[in-house]
Parts: C-alpha cells; structure tokens; sequence
C-alpha cells in the first residue's frame, strides 16, 4: 500500500523501503522519500560526493589490458536552479551558448494528469507503466525527458531485441534507482535508520533480481539534472577470476555513456555502483556460501565512452535511449561481441543527429499505439 508522505512529515516516521515491492507504483513513492528524507538533507548539510573516498574513486588499471579505468577530463558546467526535482535533465548548450533553456517541467505538472496509455512488458518486473498527459508533453520541443517516458522506451527495447537465449543476457535497472544509488557511500552502509542505509533503500528495485545472473545491466541514471546511461557487464565474473582465460571477453567493467562528455562526476558515480554491486553480494550471495570477491576500480574498471555529444540543453534523455538502443543492435547483430574491441572503439560517429532529431516524435507515436488504460 502506498503511503501518504503527509502523514509520514506529521508522524516523524519513515516506512522500512523493505515494504516496498518491487512495482512502480511503490517505487515512485519510495523515490520521493530519498529525495525528502536524504538528499535534501545532505545538500543542506554539504554532504555528497565527499563521502566517498578520493583513494576508493582513484583511477587504476583493469587486469585485462584491453579495458581500463580511463582518466577523466574535468568538464565545467553552469549551475542551474530549478523549482522541482522531477528525475529530468538539464545539459550546457556547447554550440550556443546563450540558447533558451527549456521551460521547466514542474508546468506540465499543470496539465492534465489523467492516464492516457498504459504499458505492460512481459520482460519488466517493475509492473505496468502508466503515460499520463504531463509525461507525453514532455516529448515537445525543448522539454526534459522524465522517468516514466526513459522507462517505458527502455523497456520497449528490451521487448524489441530480448528474444530467446538473449532474454536471459540483460536486465534494465529503472531510471526510479538513481536516488538510492546516489546515496551509496560506506558512511551510511548498515545505519539503524532504514532510510539512511542505501542499501536498505536500494534493496525493492532488485527485490526478485539477481543482477549477477546477467551479462549486462542497463541502467539510465539520472544525476539531478542530467541523464547518462550506465552498462554494467559481466558483473557475475567477478568471482571467476581463473575462467577469463577461456573467456577473455567477459570482463567485469562498468561503461558510462554521457552525452556532455566525460564528467568530473564519473569517478564518484562509478565508485557509487561498486559499492551498490557489493552490497547485493553480501546479500545475496555470502548468505550461500560464495565468498566476497574485490569490488575495486582493478576488479571492475569504469570507463567512459567515447560517444556523440548533445549540441541543446534538453536532450540528454533522448541520447540515453539511443545510446540503449545502438548497443543492444551490437548485441543482436554480432554472433561474436567483442567487449574490448567495443571498449576501443571511437564512437563519435556512431549515429547522425538526425536520429536523435526524430526520436520525440518516435517515442510519441510508440506511445500512442498503446491501448488506453
């Protein structure tokens, strides 16, 4: 049952996220809490990013030499205010800079809020998606993409290349994630307050998952005001050190693809998801017997890709989705994928703009194929 945040403010409790099963709905309404109860507290108190340590979010080398954490190059951006927090995006103009910044999407919230379709995938274990009319509208011109749409289009790709044995290589983790895993920081891990540990509140989004069951887990992860997608491969390998020689290719690394470039965040981000990954192994495979592998940048490196870049400020959602949508045609169409080779690769051309140009309309037509609720 979805609880009433109103009551929780005037009773100065908050609900175990154990209690929050794994479907959208509840999962909504957990993500809001993190946003209340946690992240605004750390902004207040200026606690963030410096939790988690300089010497555990250091570059180091991966033990397979085709893939290695990479050295970032600190990219500036403006500060930019805005009056809600809606898991949408905001990037820097590169080509203009004075370019109008979108209007915020707190106003579609003004309109109707009705539910207009619903989408249910067969391969998704969050539930049906509803698309109501605030969430189309942010498909216009200018608008920031918000969880309900990245969500559904991510999951319609799944429904699109998962066929056969292939199902069973990729999970996506939702987009309603990135809250608890930008709480992630030893600090907090194992609090009595269940709200203050993150892996206590990052536990229902994987609640009948075990991410080590799969070759790649996609996760488009929203950074406040910023989309990036993250591929975690090979994450079950960790453990399986002395079978790399039979299969070099499956090495465990986390790719990070940004549209703005790399990010002065990504070492930060990347530390954050190995601290999530081994959380879920002591969770749930220690209590089986597996024994505790390294969950360091050498064990499983971080590496930002090489990627087209975004030329607005509103766009960064709809290169998420493509960035998606081109890997997972690697995956389907090359019998033999080659992680490292595909870690070398310059993928600066990997796509036109004008893929990205009519990817709105795209998804808008998708979205209104959908039978009504």
């Amino acid at each position: 049952m979805i609880f009433c945040r109103a009551v929780l403010r005037h009773s100065g409790m908050i609900r175990d996220p154990k209690d929050y099963f794994c479907n959208r709905n509840n999962l909504v309404s957990l993500r809001d809490v993190i946003h209340e109860h946690w992240l605004a507290q750390d902004s207040e108190t200026g606690c963030d990013d410096k939790d988690v340590s300089l010497s555990d979010a250091a570059d180091d080398h991966s033990s397979v030499g085709d893939i290695r954490e990479d050295n970032e190059v600190p990219v500036k951006r403006p500060v930019v205010r805005r009056s809600v927090i809606l898991n949408d995006d905001y990037q820097s103009n590169r080509s203009e800079p004075n370019d109008h910044i979108p209007v915020d999407n707190s106003e579609l919230l003004k309109k109707d809020n009705k539910t207009t379709r619903r989408y249910s995938s067969r391969y998704s274990c969050y539930g049906v998606i509803d698309i109501k009319a605030c969430d189309l509208a942010c498909l216009d011109d200018g608008n920031w993409l918000n969880d309900v749409i990245v969500d559904f289009y991510m999951e319609h790709l799944l429904e699109t290349f998962m066929e056969n044995h292939f199902s069973k290589r990729i999970f996506c983790l939702s987009s309603l994630a990135s809250s608890a895993v930008q709480c992630f920081h030893r600090r907090a891990c194992g609090s009595e307050n269940a709200i203050r540990d993150p892996y206590k509140t990052f536990e229902p989004f994987t609640k009948n998952v075990d991410l080590f069951n799969y070759d790649f887990v996609l996760f488009p992860l929203s950074l406040s005001f910023h989309w990036i997608l993250v591929i975690i491969c090979y994450p079950g390998w960790l453990e399986l050190k002395c079978g790399l020689g039979l299969f070099p290719e499956r090495k465990s690394c986390i790719l990070m693809f940004d549209s703005f470039g790399t990010s002065t965040h990504s070492s930060t981000t990347a530390q954050r998801l190995r601290y999530l990954l081994e959380s879920e192994w002591k969770a749930k495979k220690v209590p089986l017997g597996r024994q505790l592998p390294s969950f360091d940048s050498a064990s499983i490196p971080a590496r930002s890709m090489k990627v087209p870049l975004q030329q607005n400020s509103s766009d960064c959602g709809l290169f998420v989705l493509h960035y998606a949508e081109m890997f997972l045609k690697c995956l389907s169409e090359e019998q033999m994928f080659s992680l490292s080779e595909f870690c070398r690769s310059d993928l600066r051309e990997w796509f036109p703009p004008a893929d990205i140009e009519r990817k709105r309309s795209e998804i808008r037509n998708l979205v209104l194929k959908l039978p009504p609720a």
